[in-house]
């Protein structure tokens, strides 16, 4: 028999926090399902060195404002973690964590929603999926009717190859070849993407590694490149490391 339950949300990042406070606060009888624990996608599909990408100033939600003495700064990752985490539980949400939700359909009275979860079935009248866009690649279906040697890759792919780059560039003799060559094809194709902040790492990525190889003019231009971006962007996290390894050349 499943359990019935006015609301369901799924996911427990900021947006479903945030609702389930005012939930709570209009006296909704609620829960909040998460696949792992809270603030998940942030724990394990994000970069360790990933900041907030704005200023701690606008770490806000519901009942709860950013409390450090670093308004400018920007959260890291660990950081903005821990912002969630104590949030969820000032506002005592009733998250169940480790419960995914598999399959979402129609009740057949109409006047429900059915959710299948790996813990067991809830029957709810009202259903938020809070779990954030661009989780998977959605790929044009005319895609299929392309030629088959037209080379086709999703921006998360994008991400892996900078990364390839990065390893090679961070160990004790760095792979220039292919830590080059992994880095421009992460360039190109986010530059196709239109994924600007990842564009600016791969400058960066790349004005690290000809600094380390002792080809100065090279690292001069990618780091120039990288510095203005940031600036654009109002990166600064990332300005100060391009501007680091931009002052090393002299």
């Amino acid at each position: 028999m499943s359990e019935v339950i006015d609301t369901v949300i799924v996911g427990a990042g900021h947006a479903g926090l945030a609702l389930s406070c005012y939930l709570t606060r209009n006296g909704t009888e609620h829960i909040v399902l998460e696949r792992g624990n809270v603030a998940e996608r942030w724990r394990t599909e994000r970069w360790d060195s990933l900041v907030f990408q704005f200023p701690n100033w606008s770490l806000q939600l519901p009942g709860r404002a950013y409390q450090g003495t670093d308004p400018d700064g920007y959260a890291s990752k660990d950081e903005f973690i821990r912002f969630l985490e104590d949030y969820a539980s000032i506002i005592r949400a009733p998250v169940r964590c480790d419960t995914e939700v598999v399959g979402l359909r129609e009740a057949e009275s109409r006047r429900s929603m059915i959710l299948e979860t790996t813990r067991g079935v809830i029957e709810a009248k009202n259903v938020v999926v809070a779990t954030g866009p661009f989780q998977a690649p959605k790929i044009p279906a005319l895609s299929r009717d392309l030629p088959r040697d037209l080379f086709q890759i999703p921006g998360d792919e994008a991400a892996a190859l900078y990364e390839l780059g990065a390893i090679r560039t961070h160990v004790s003799t760095p792979d220039v070849a292919q830590a080059g060559a992994r880095f421009q094809e992460a360039l190109t194709l986010a530059d196709e993407l239109r994924m600007r902040p990842l564009v600016a790492h791969c400058h960066l990525g790349l004005g690290k590694l000809y600094r380390r190889t002792e080809k100065p003019e090279q690292a001069h231009e990618h780091l120039t490149t990288a510095l203005s971006m940031y600036r654009e962007m109002d990166m600064r996290f990332y300005l100060k490391q391009a501007e680091a390894e931009r002052g090393a050349l002299a």
